[in-house]
């Protein structure tokens, strides 16, 4: 370090007396002093220059890293899905005189003669009344005319697995019943398939033959789990457990939507 003491007028420095014994010991002492003192200094300026360097390097990693975690995300995130698989859906049918909504991932097709209008679930998961584990859709099936010679034996050999429900129609037609009974065919503890049966409800162990005239001309609405491809509401038997899950909810709310003419 440097003295910085100003040097009075007209005085000269010199150097400081009995330079050679008492003056060199402390000058001695004084230049290792110095050169501590000038050591320190340059570790001091080392130590700074280091922490500046590692702190703004270390701000400049950061600012890196923080940049890789962003693009990590935004890399990461899944794609918003095409369609909201809720949105609902209307169709009505001139043919049948009815309308109904359903949901944007279930599928809807009419059969050849239009006679028929099928709705199915997505892909789901199932077991069957042996507790057997399987994958298949749930299927809605409207129809407006005559009874198949397919679907009477099913209807008239049904038996009620427990008591009919009473649903409301969410807004009904001018012409419409405000309320309906669905009712829940099968044998015993499995269930084949559930039906609007109007007016007429049923006990558990009633048989349907009983009350269901399938001669003449008559809506049916019904469903169950399974395609039912030869079209007699032969569904897949489950045990009757499995009408209370979110499926069935789902083809409830269409049943609840229709409006009929």
């Amino acid at each position: 370090m440097e003295d910085n003491q100003q040097q009075p007028q007209g005085q000269q420095w010199g150097p400081p007396q009995h330079m050679h014994t008492t003056g060199s010991s402390r000058g001695g002492k004084n230049t290792k002093k110095r050169l501590f003192i000038t050591a320190g200094i340059v570790v001091a300026l080392l130590l700074a220059a280091g922490g500046a360097y590692a702190l703004l390097g270390g701000k400049k990693t950061d600012g890196k890293k923080a940049v890789n975690t962003t693009q990590t995300k935004q890399s990461t995130t899944p794609a918003a899905p095409k369609a909201d698989a809720a949105t609902p859906k209307t169709y009505k049918s001139i043919r049948l005189n009815i309308e109904f909504t359903y949901r944007t991932d279930w599928t809807m097709r009419e059969n050849s003669d239009k006679s028929e209008v099928i709705l199915t679930s997505p892909q789901i998961s199932y077991q069957k009344k042996d507790g057997v584990a399987t994958q298949g859709v749930f299927t809605l099936k409207f129809r407006n005319g005559i009874i198949p010679d397919a679907m009477k034996p099913t209807i008239a050999n049904a038996v009620a697995v427990k008591d009919s429900e009473v649903i409301a129609y969410a807004a009904p037609a001018d012409q419409q019943r405000k309320y309906t009974n669905l009712s829940f065919g099968g044998n015993g503890t499995n269930q084949n398939f559930f039906m609007v049966t109007g007016s007429i409800a049923f006990k558990a162990g009633e048989a349907f033959g009983s009350n269901i005239d399938t001669q003449g001309a008559v809506y049916i609405f019904a469903g169950g789990y399974g395609t039912d491809p030869n079209d007699a509401l032969v569904f897949d038997a489950v045990p009757k457990g499995s009408f209370e899950t979110d499926t069935y909810a789902q083809a409830k709310a269409v049943i609840e939507s229709l409006k009929v003419y």
